[in-house]
């Protein structure tokens, strides 16, 4: 149903907004910021994907995947009104955003014209997440792994994954519920209003 797409859509976002940093990194966020004005030349691009091939590797996949789900999700802008631009704007604050206490988190008028350009950057990257976010990610020595401990935190990582799924299934269950007791309660007081 439209309700369960909307509690998924919000765990995602509370997932993102939630880590400890953005995904693209607190140490890139001028440089960013600087980047999605000169998208449209050949020399922002590189800048870019220079970028991106320095983030730590969890990173890069969790990048590539959700920009690739996102650009899915806008195949279909036709029924869902969600173009790469909505979803750019949904989505890009959470991809990029300032480190608190920094001036461009307090500065209104700094968020204010940041904003704009973070949004842009997260349609760059939905729009081109192929050419982009190749499905090559090269597991190296920047990532501190050897190939054997990368197949371990993948384990790792997929059973996190199962439990957030569970755990996502439970929540949903007790919004259901949750639901259903508020539709009871204004079905009580409705019927006390009228006696």
């Amino acid at each position: 149903t439209d309700e369960n797409v909307h509690t998924l859509a919000s765990l995602l976002k509370l997932y993102l907004r939630t880590l400890p940093e953005p995904l693209l990194s607190y140490d890139n966020y001028l440089t960013l910021i600087h980047v999605s004005d000169d998208l449209e030349n050949s020399a922002g691009q590189e800048q870019l994907n220079e970028i991106i091939k320095k983030l730590p590797t969890p990173n890069k996949v969790l990048l590539q995947e959700l920009c690739r789900f996102l650009k899915r999700v806008a195949q279909f802008s036709e029924q869902n009104k969600m173009t790469s631009e909505n979803i750019g704007i949904v989505f890009g604050p959470l991809l990029l955003f300032p480190p608190e206490n920094s001036l461009a988190s307090m500065d209104p008028i700094l968020q204010l014209e940041h904003s704009p350009r973070v949004n842009r950057l997260a349609v760059y990257l939905i729009d081109n997440c192929d050419k982009i976010l190749n499905s090559e990610i090269e597991f190296g020595a920047e990532d501190g792994l050897s190939e054997e401990d990368w197949q371990i935190q993948m384990t790792i990582k997929d059973e996190a994954i199962a439990k957030l799924r569970k755990n996502l299934i439970e929540a949903q269950q007790d919004f259901e519920r949750l639901q259903q007791t508020l539709r009871t309660t204004e079905s009580q007081v409705a019927d006390l209003v009228k006696a």
